[in-house]
């Protein structure tokens, strides 16, 4: 996740081998930034909760949480991030991602996806939408036909169709969003 230095890498350390786990993995050194370094936690818990801009934000990571006089690198850094974001992409086969215009919000990915820019979300939503008194009202309709073959086992017969209808609405999904100038 960072560099660990000094006072704070040992107390990482402590709270790591005081929960069984090692400190170099991510997933320690993130709960031990938010809930195991005192003040420090709550610096960075309202840095990452905050509505300021991203080089505000980038700013105050740097100087009140870091505090290893890297403000400029940080805020570049993470204007760069922004700019990439915003204009959508493919994530990661699997993994975490960081999102959300309101404060971060993680996501893991179990397959790879394709995240679409605001203005290509915009126009897949208005594309099939009418107004009714000033707002939007989006109608899609799907027609999906599953055959589902087995016995009597319920539950394998019930993922069978689960399986069947996720696929289906996949191939429906892909099909129109390959229809937009991507």
């Amino acid at each position: 996740m960072g560099q660990w230095l000094g006072g704070r890498k040992t107390n990482l350390i402590n709270y790591a081998r005081k929960h069984n786990q090692n400190w170099k993995n991510a997933g320690v050194q993130l709960d031990f930034a938010l809930h195991g370094d005192g003040s420090d936690s709550n610096i960075l818990k309202r840095i990452l909760s905050g509505t300021g801009s991203v080089a505000a934000l980038a700013n105050q990571f740097s100087s009140q949480w870091e505090r290893g006089g890297y403000n400029a690198q940080h805020v570049a850094g993470a204007r760069k991030i922004e700019s990439m974001l915003a204009t959508g992409g493919r994530t990661p086969a699997s993994g975490f991602s960081l999102v959300g215009e309101k404060g971060p919000e993680l996501v893991q990915f179990d397959r790879p996806a394709t995240v679409r820019s605001a203005d290509k979300t915009r126009q897949m939503l208005t594309a099939n939408s009418t107004k009714v008194a000033g707002n939007k009202t989006i109608h899609n309709t799907f027609n999906i036909k599953v055959n589902v073959t087995g016995g009597d086992d319920a539950k394998a017969t019930g993922k069978s169709v689960a399986d069947a209808i996720r696929d289906e609405l996949g191939k429906l999904f892909n099909g129109e969003l390959d229809n937009l100038a991507y």
